[in-house]
């Protein structure tokens, strides 16, 4: 469009417009596949106005250089995240921090027990009389 020959005759621009253009192309696809476990080739093809073939191309080098975690289908003709390293290391994370949180709830209500029923647990005596004395 107007845009890149606009870019091209640009003296300072010129020399590097088509690299920009391919850079902003990647960006782009990366931010279009971004919010989907699975795409169509041809609905990317459709939104970038490309060939498959060139399209195939552009998403290898992008996975190559891991700028896009995913796997070409190419029978199918999809394109599907890999989502198992970064899900299961959320979902570890998310349990480990309840088990811990469980943890120290638990520990919380023992000690304020103890000193519910005149131990403090920080000094290893009685703290005051019980509720009987």
């Amino acid at each position: 469009g107007g845009l890149a020959v606009a870019a091209e005759l640009d003296p300072y621009l010129g020399p590097h417009a088509a690299a920009l253009a391919r850079m902003i192309r990647e960006n782009c696809i990366c931010q279009y596949f971004s919010p989907f476990l699975s795409c169509s080739l041809q609905s990317i093809t459709e939104a970038f106005g490309m060939e498959e073939a060139e399209l195939k191309e552009e998403l290898t080098k992008l996975i190559v250089s891991g700028r896009i975690n995913a796997r070409i289908d190419s029978k199918a003709g999809t394109l599907h995240l890999n989502q198992s390293d970064e899900r299961t290391l959320s979902y570890k994370k998310a349990l480990e921090l309840g088990a811990a949180y469980r943890r120290e709830a638990r520990g919380l209500l023992l000690r304020l027990s103890c000193l519910q029923h005149g131990f403090d647990p920080a000094r290893g005596d009685e703290a005051r009389p019980g509720p009987g004395g």
